[in-house]
């Protein structure tokens, strides 16, 4: 809501990971997404919610076009 207030782009990582205790399903996976600190995010986890970042800022930007 603050974001949206002051009119500035907001990606909720939360929300995209599976909500609230996401971060230990990710970590707890065979191949982890999160490290163990549940904190950080491995390699996959990262290029997982980049990707994820990417395909929202697409998608929003589609509606300006043409």
């Amino acid at each position: 809501r603050a974001a949206h207030n002051e009119g500035v782009a907001f990606f909720d990582v939360l929300k995209m990971m599976g909500g609230e205790g996401s971060m230990a399903i990710w970590a707890s996976l065979e191949q982890p997404l999160a490290g163990p600190d549940h904190i950080h995010f491995t390699p996959n986890g990262a290029r997982l919610v980049g990707k994820a970042l990417v395909n929202a800022m697409d998608q929003h930007f589609k509606r300006y076009e043409d």
